[in-house]
């Protein structure tokens, strides 16, 4: 039965994409560049996506990361781009002012909250996930928060599966169920790891052939069914 639940923050509780659009405009009004369009803001969330994921196959460190996207997104239109570190310190300084569960997600937290140990589990930077997990309150429901930064080790890799579990005093692999979106990072980090994944496929997404799926859901709504269902 499973008596952990490992929770990705972002597109799983959190959507991030109305925080994103939030934080960028403001930048644009703090360093004078004019105004930013829907257009505009368009563009950002693939190329955030590219620099992701080179991140995650380890092909750029998360430094690089944080700045290279905002250093192509300014120079796409034109822009300054020697803002561009300053530019990405202010946006991750804002992200957590504009908060935007999920459809579920709160309602879910707290439907588990005594009943399974709920601990986050994120690749996010600290400093603006700290903001985002206090502003939403999901800290005062969940029993204990991992960010990568912190741990020294990222999803999808082993060993911040194997960290998490030693710290919240888990030996039973088995009792342990992560959730996440990211197919790239919760679901491969999980098969890494050797426990139990259910998938939240809210774009209805094609099903993958080289990962193991334990379950699959569109709604977080649904997680409750899956993990009470297990106990005896």
């Amino acid at each position: 039965m499973f008596r952990y639940i490992l929770w990705d923050l972002d597109n799983t509780l959190l959507d991030p994409r109305p925080p994103e659009r939030a934080s960028i405009r403001n930048c644009f009004r703090d360093f004078n560049l004019g105004e930013c369009t829907d257009a505009m803001l368009d563009v950002y969330p693939e190329i955030n996506h590219k620099w992701w994921t080179m991140c995650e196959r380890g092909e750029k460190p998360k430094s690089e990361i944080l700045v290279g996207r905002f250093t192509e997104f300014l120079g796409r239109f034109g822009l300054r781009t020697d803002i561009a570190s300053e530019f990405a310190n202010d946006y991750m300084d804002r992200l957590g002012d504009t908060i935007c569960p999920i459809d579920g997600a709160m309602e879910t937290l707290a439907a588990l909250k005594g009943r399974v140990g709920q601990y986050l589990v994120t690749n996010g930077v600290w400093a603006s996930q700290r903001k985002k997990i206090q502003n939403s309150g999901i800290d005062k429901i969940v029993d204990g928060i991992f960010v990568s930064e912190d741990i020294g080790f990222e999803k999808p890799e082993e060993q911040i599966y194997q960290i998490v579990l030693q710290r919240i005093g888990c030996d039973d692999r088995s009792s342990v169920l992560m959730v996440g979106d990211s197919l790239t990072t919760d679901i491969k980090g999980a098969n890494n790891a050797g426990i139990a994944c259910c998938w939240l496929n809210r774009g209805f997404k094609e099903r993958p052939t080289d990962l193991r799926i334990d379950y699959e859901i569109h709604n977080v709504s649904e997680v409750p069914d899956i993990v009470l269902s297990s106990r005896p």
